[in-house]
């Protein structure tokens, strides 16, 4: 049985979407930590997905006025 040394994250796509669509709404995190530890000198993590969120419900799509955040703290 393969056993990886990290999480795995799956991710669907929408309903009439694509893999393209979905790779652009992963972000990737300075020096792979977000807003922690030695990466958080200077970067704004927070800021860049609430930007990214704003400019989806500004300019792309009326369904992102309503957000719902999930994630899991450091270390699950």
């Amino acid at each position: 049985m393969y056993e990886p040394d990290g999480l795995l994250a799956v991710m669907l796509h929408g309903g009439f979407g694509s893999v393209e669509q979905a790779e652009s709404s992963y972000p990737d995190a300075v020096a792979r930590a977000w807003n922690g530890g030695p990466a958080r000198d200077g970067i704004d993590d927070v800021g860049l997905v609430t930007a990214a969120v704003d400019d989806l419900a500004e300019h792309r799509c009326d369904r992102y006025q309503q957000r719902r955040h999930h994630g899991l703290p450091a270390g699950v």
